[in-house]
């Protein structure tokens, strides 16, 4: 789901009018209608507004399931695991640096990177 889905989403469980949003955040009910279809973004500065408005952290507003990501990062690892149990270190390098290009600030990621270049 996109960030104007997720507003729609939200703003019609908070039982609200685009009018309504759009006067909380002093801005034009054109503008929540424009993120709702997706042809503009909220600017950055509204977003904890935002946040605060619907009761949501700005990672769930802005998309991003932490617990998603952390077992994502978790199989990831653990296949990574298998490959180096079967000693296939090529096959475990190439996974870890793949992933680190999508997760690029997971220790547990670099640390298995570094585990195997060390080998």
């Amino acid at each position: 789901m996109n960030i104007g889905e997720t507003i729609k989403k939200l703003r019609k469980q908070k039982d609200l009018t685009q009018e309504q949003l759009a006067e909380y955040l002093n801005i034009s009910p054109q503008a929540i209608s424009r993120w709702e279809i997706n042809s503009t973004l909220p600017d950055i500065t509204l977003v904890p507004m935002l946040a605060n408005i619907f009761d949501v952290s700005s990672d769930t507003l802005l998309g991003i399931d932490i617990e998603a990501k952390e077992k994502r990062i978790e199989a990831i690892a653990k296949e990574a695991t298998n490959h180096i149990f079967k000693h296939q270190y090529d096959e475990a390098e190439k996974l870890l640096r793949t992933a680190l290009k999508e997760y690029p600030n997971s220790h547990k990621l670099m640390d298995s990177l570094a585990h195997i270049l060390t080998r």
